[in-house]
This record gives structure tokens, sequence and C-alpha cells, in this order.
């Protein structure tokens, strides 16, 4: 049964494997497959179509980078993968059994950004209802994504770490990834992980603001 909604305010990040080709879908359809599968269920919230392309829905638009950040850094934990993403803000206006089958201005954004990447130089960017706070962050953001295509697996694998749980001290994350304190906190900075969370967290209250919805 498909489902009518309110045209309430919605993410929607539209991806494709980089060089899908040379690493082959039996390398990254897994991986790609395990994270997105941590932000929602198949099909209702994510899908993997054109066979290297895939979407995502995020309920709560401010979630959208620190999302995109998760997926990028954990795709890059195995070694040669690399994706690009284009974030899109708006409304939805279908809500299907399948994201594929949804729509909204959300949809629009992402799936026409995500072919202009390539032209922006850049492998990540969003577009919104708000050109000006489009061309506020996409600097920015294109700063951002120069810093995080630079991750090698193993810095990639400690920001994973880090977004994935937070409140974990430097020692109990090293201790999950069974490498010592020193050595993840080396990795993070190498990664920059202050300054890529710091920028989440200006990107994520100039988003709430637009929203109307307090941090």
């Amino acid at each position: 049964m498909n489902l009518m909604t309110d045209k309430h305010h919605i993410a929607v990040i539209t991806g494709d494997v980089i060089s899908s080709r040379q690493s082959g879908p039996e390398v990254w359809m897994p991986a790609l497959k395990s994270i997105l599968a941590r932000f929602g269920e198949q099909p209702s919230d994510w899908e993997i179509h054109r066979g290297d392309a895939f979407q995502l829905m995020i309920e709560t638009p401010s979630l959208a980078l620190n999302t995109a950040m998760a997926i990028k850094a954990g795709f890059k934990s195995t070694p040669g993968l690399d994706l690009r993403m284009a974030i899109g803000i708006g409304s939805l206006s279908f809500r299907s059994k399948r994201v594929g089958e949804s729509s909204g201005d959300a949809f629009i954004h992402s799936g026409a950004l995500v072919d202009k990447l390539d032209n922006m130089h850049t492998t990540l960017a969003v577009s919104s209802p708000w050109a000006d706070f489009d061309d506020d962050v996409n600097p920015s953001l294109a700063l951002a994504a120069a810093l995080m295509d630079r991750w090698l697996p193993s810095y990639a694998e400690s920001i994973a770490a880090y977004l994935a749980e937070p409140e974990l001290t430097q020692q109990q994350l090293g201790d999950k990834l069974g490498i010592a304190q020193n050595t993840l906190s080396e990795r993070q900075t190498k990664a920059y992980r202050r300054q890529l969370v710091k920028f989440e967290e200006i990107f994520r209250n100039k988003l709430n603001h637009r929203l109307n919805v307090r941090s």
C-alpha cells in the first residue's frame, strides 16, 4: 500500500560508486549494502539501482551530512572504494513501499544534483529549496569532500568508528578496532576529524535554522 504524506521536509542522498568497474560488484556491493542497512530498511528507505548507484531517504534532514560522512567513511574503509553523493533537501509528497517510487522535491533536488557533481569538481554537494543556503555551504562542502577523498582506509575506519559511537572514548574505540589509543588519535588527526565534525555541526545548525527546528 502506498501512502500519501504531508509535505514535510526530508533529505535524500543519491550517490554512485566511483570507478565501480575497477573494484567489481563482488567487492563494493556487500560493503555498500552493509553500510546503508544502518540507516533504514531496504527497499522502503534505501535501494541500490542502475547497477552502482543508490538512494537513501532520511526522515530528519539535519542528519543528512552526518549520514553522508558516515557512509563515506564506512565505504572508504575498504581499500580501493570511494563514492560521490548529492544531498537533496525538500518535501516528501508521496511515500511508497520502495524509496525509488517515492516522490517529492527532495528526490528532484538530489537526482538532478548528482549528475552535476563532476562539473562542480566535487564528490559531495547539497541542493535545497534555498539557493542562498546552497551557495553558502557548498564551497565548504567541497573542501570537506576534498579532505574525505584523501582518507586512507585506516583513516576512514577511524572516522567510521567515531561516527557510529561518538560517545565512546578514544581508548574504547581503539579497543574495538584492535589498535592503541595513540594510533587511533593519530589516524583521526590525519583524517581531520575535529575539523569535519565541527563543520558538520555548523551545517546542521544552519539547516535547522532554515527548517525552524531547534538543534
